[in-house]
């Protein structure tokens, strides 16, 4: 479950990053798959995050990306991001400062 352009996460990282949020009422293991209920008014099927183990144990970028925005950890994915993976989104490039001419 590799894509070319966006990195994958480790398993391991999401679940702590998971478990440790605030928001996180119930867990539930059911074979490979953990589900957490966050807390709100929302239906639960919308407040519900699935980390699901996989054999090669890596998160795609994208629902990574999806869960972290749900529990307000972005910052600590890309954080992650740039010490694990050498990947900084928006960061392949640097811009000159006109001021300095």
């Amino acid at each position: 479950m590799s894509d070319e352009f966006n990195p994958s996460v480790d398993y391991s990282f999401m679940l702590e990053m998971v478990e440790s949020c605030s928001k996180v009422i119930d867990k539930t293991i059911v074979g490979s798959t953990t589900a957490f209920v966050l807390e709100g008014s929302s239906p639960s099927h919308k407040r519900t995050v699935y980390l699901r183990k996989t054999p090669d144990e890596q998160i795609p970028f994208l629902k990574a990306t999806a869960i972290c925005i749900r529990i307000s950890k972005m910052g600590e994915l890309l954080e992650w991001f740039e010490q694990h993976r050498s990947w900084k989104d928006g960061g392949y490039f640097e811009r000159e400062n006109k001021d300095q001419e």
